[in-house]
């Protein structure tokens, strides 16, 4: 049984209580943000410095450490490549660029990996009881299972991106017709706000799927338990969404605050930049924390949630027993939480 306290484990807490018990979780696990933190910064700094090595001459003859400050990196290196004798051919800079950042998104999924096996044993296990595995264990165990749930994650966002696209689609319409891209703009917002809750709602049952696979050591149940868990949190989504439109929102102010830094990144120097820049993805990595943690604490509030009398009708019955089928056949309960962006927050 969970070893949590009985507060959390009521079916009655509110999407504020599960929100402040994933944030205190998170406080209390520094390892797990820094982990995520690194994850990406490796592999970057790899790519830096490659790029500094090759173009590094030349880019100073362009002048260009103006607009790599600014962020306009992808122009600066366009404008380079554009010269025949400016340095490593495009070829070159995309092979070793597309190798890195493949190697990046499998070490940022063997962090994610980590950090949500060791969130999912820090809520299951006694007080006082020691992980079940380390930081690299976990890695390995929670890969798979976390890549098949982003493959059935795909699979449950085609709702959203439909949605998205047909209300997106009149707004287009119009700013063609009237050469007014702020119809484009208007229509863009709108369709995100339409489509945000079958999003999150994909996220939310994958990432549920994912928790549970971790509590049971790892299993291979999390493509089809992503379903079950979408079908039953379509009758329990209130407190998903409200945390998931929690994240989604800090996660784009975030965003918004690296490109406003980026604005004024000639302004503070190169260092002062560099610094306020990783402060931000430090946050981002805190952000990413703190969703996998609402994610095992929602998993908690389902799986103690009272189930109907056992009195009840053949209705009642029939519900109960589609509410058993939500998350991994482990779990007999409904389930549904899931993050994000991003992107990351990826």
């Amino acid at each position: 049984m969970m070893a949590s306290s009985s507060a959390s484990s009521s079916g009655s807490a509110s999407a504020f209580f599960l929100l402040r018990s994933a944030l205190s979780l998170a406080r209390r696990s520094p390892l797990l943000v820094l982990t995520l933190y690194l994850a990406p910064l490796v592999p970057a700094l790899a790519l830096g410095q490659w790029l500094k090595s090759a173009l590094g001459r030349h880019i100073d003859r362009y002048l260009y450490s103006e607009g790599l400050a600014g962020g306009r990196v992808l122009d600066v290196l366009v404008d380079v490549m554009a010269d025949p004798d400016a340095g490593p051919s495009m070829q070159a800079i995309l092979g070793t660029t597309s190798t890195l950042v493949i190697f990046g998104w499998l070490l940022r999924l063997l962090a994610t990996a980590a950090v949500a096996g060791r969130l999912v044993d820090v809520r299951t296990l006694a007080p006082g009881q020691p992980p079940r595995l380390g930081l690299g264990q976990q890695a390995v165990a929670g890969f798979f299972p976390l890549l098949r749930a982003a493959v059935a994650r795909w699979v449950l966002s085609a709702p959203a991106i439909l949605v998205f696209l047909l209300v997106l689609a009149p707004f287009r319409a119009v700013t063609a017709s009237s050469l007014d891209e702020r119809w484009q703009f208007w229509g863009f917002f709108v369709a995100l706000l339409i489509a945000l809750p079958l999003y999150l709602w994909a996220r939310w049952a994958t990432h549920l799927s994912v928790a549970d696979a971790l509590a049971q050591g790892g299993d291979r149940r999390s493509f089809r338990g992503s379903f079950r868990a979408a079908r039953g949190l379509l009758r329990r989504l209130r407190k998903p969404l409200i945390l998931g439109f929690f994240f989604v929102f800090t996660a784009l102010l975030l965003h918004w605050l690296h490109f406003a830094l980026l604005g004024t990144a000639v302004a503070l120097g190169s260092l002062g930049a560099f610094v306020l820049q990783q402060l931000i993805f430090l946050a981002r990595a805190g952000l990413e924390v703190s969703w996998w943690a609402s994610v095992v604490e929602m998993r908690t509030h389902l799986t103690a949630s009272p189930q109907p009398a056992s009195g009840a009708d053949a209705d009642s019955v029939a519900s109960s027993s589609d509410s058993a089928q939500a998350i991994p056949d482990s779990v007999e309960a409904v389930a549904g939480t899931g993050q994000a962006a991003t992107d990351t927050v990826e």
